[in-house]
């Protein structure tokens, strides 16, 4: 069982849920102003249902723990032929490990895994944020997964300064959120903090077992950041379409609430080429944010999620030379959010 692997979609959830965590080197208070997030470390327990569902281990116990070991430095785009600014990010990279994973037959299993996710913003001089870019490369045993994402704001979201105020409170040892989950943010000491935390419905967290997640974060001055190749582009893609599903973005999918299936239209995709079937759904749109299951932690760290507010639109899905690719294009025509996947 030690290799078994849950679905590619969880994985990205997953990875998204980490880069939440890692986001905190965005200050809540003004301590780390002149400092970046170095590293992370620590673990993260999936003491509830819904975090083992989450990442596909509906058939095993809970309690299966993650363990980071990651990276974290600046990056810069060199290359970025149609991005009105220079895109600025971070690279997060390095090592999970998940133990104690237990099945219906009491089985014992471990997954060992690399992970390197970049995360990248079209910012204007005003502040606002254009466009944002997230891949996901992930690595375990045999399997490897590679994720292309981008969000295109329109219009342009704001983030402000100081956005964190409100969500969190001076407490004895740090700050703690007002809402939402349990978060504790400790005080720097000596270029490291302790971030603690509990899962969205962990009833038992903060009691005498502690908390669902210990993270330490390490903070030095900053450093000029690392050159990098800009994300890919998207293209329509143009043709002919015979109704079919090739595509394995069906989570994906369910996160938008899809309406009718319609006949296929205006596909978009990372990777350019030609495709015989594609297929498309209405999406009618509530405003919410994309990545809605992790949206109390996200609330209440006050973190830039990669949240996209749905108002209505068509979601295509097509294989373009196995890839497979999503894309929400709005009611007037216009990208709004694109997926692509590929496993081997």
């Amino acid at each position: 069982m030690a290799n078994e692997n849950p679905p590619r979609v969880e994985w990205l959830v997953f990875a998204l849920v980490l880069m939440a965590a890692i986001s905190l080197d965005v200050t809540v208070d003004e301590d780390v102003e002149d400092l970046e997030l170095r590293h992370l470390s620590g673990t993260i327990e999936l003491d509830t249902r819904a975090s083992m569902d989450a990442l596909g281990f509906e058939g095993y116990e809970t309690g299966a723990i993650a363990t980071l070991d990651l990276s974290v430095q600046p990056v810069t785009v060199i290359d970025c032929t149609d991005c009105s600014t220079v895109p600025i990010g971070i690279r997060v990279a390095g090592e999970v490990v998940l133990t104690e994973l237990i099945d219906e037959a009491d089985r014992l299993g471990r997954i060992e895994a690399e992970l390197n996710l970049i995360h990248l913003q079209d910012i204007s001089e005003g502040g606002l944020i254009h466009r944002e870019w997230i891949s996901m490369d992930w690595r375990a045993g045999d399997v490897h997964s590679h994720w292309e994402i981008i969000l295109i704001h329109d219009p342009p979201r704001w983030e402000p300064a100081n956005r964190y105020d409100a969500a969190f409170i001076p407490v004895d040892g740090g700050v703690e959120s007002r809402t939402g989950p349990w978060i504790l943010i400790g005080p720097l000491l000596d270029g490291t903090r302790t971030i603690e935390g509990c899962l969205p419905d962990s009833l038992g967290c903060r009691g005498g077992r502690g908390s669902d997640i210990v993270l330490e974060a390490t903070f030095s001055a900053p450093v000029a950041p690392v050159d990098i190749s800009a994300p890919p582009s998207w293209t329509l893609i143009e043709g002919e379409f015979e109704e079919g599903i090739p595509s394995g973005l069906a989570d994906i999918r369910q996160l938008l609430d899809p309406g009718d299936n319609i006949e296929p239209s205006t596909p978009w995709c990372s990777m350019p080429g030609s495709a015989d079937a594609a297929a498309s759904w209405n999406v009618a749109g509530s405003g919410e944010g994309l990545i809605a299951p992790m949206s109390t932690w996200l609330e209440a760290l006050g973190l830039p999620a990669w949240d996209l507010a749905i108002h209505g639109g068509v979601w295509n899905e097509i294989q373009v030379e196995n890839v497979d690719c999503g894309s929400l294009i709005d009611e007037n025509g216009a990208l709004r959010l694109g997926f692509s996947s590929y496993s081997v």
